[in-house]
């Protein structure tokens, strides 16, 4: 039995970060948004095993 309720009061709908502090100390991402997903995604697609795993 499925029961719903009402959404916790303060729950966040989204996060945002700010990495503005740490780019002053010097650093900078390895790989910009759209290469980081493109890499992410070839992974996946190339390690079917490790998330077939989690359908178990």
């Amino acid at each position: 039995m499925i029961q719903l309720v009402e959404d916790r009061k303060g729950h966040d709908f989204r996060y945002s970060l700010d990495f503005s502090k740490i780019k002053k100390l010097g650093w900078k991402p390895m790989y910009d948004f759209e290469t980081a997903l493109s890499e992410t995604v070839h992974w996946y697609r190339q390690n079917i095993w490790w998330w077939e795993r989690l359908k178990r």
